[in-house]
């Protein structure tokens, strides 16, 4: 009946704005730091945020 699709997104600081997460989108992962392409082309760092112990 529906297409539902499961979509993560980031939201880029600085203003980036709402990144989905994806093959376009992702440009690298390492050690909980994503660099992530938004749709105007700007590149932004995301690190993922610590859970406290």
């Amino acid at each position: 009946m529906f297409d539902l699709k499961l979509l993560y997104v980031i939201d880029a600081p600085g203003g980036g704005g709402k990144v989905p997460i994806q093959a376009e989108t992702l440009l690298a992962y390492e050690k909980g730091t994503a660099t992530v392409q938004n749709w105007a082309g700007k590149t932004y760092t995301y690190v993922d945020p610590v859970e406290p112990d």
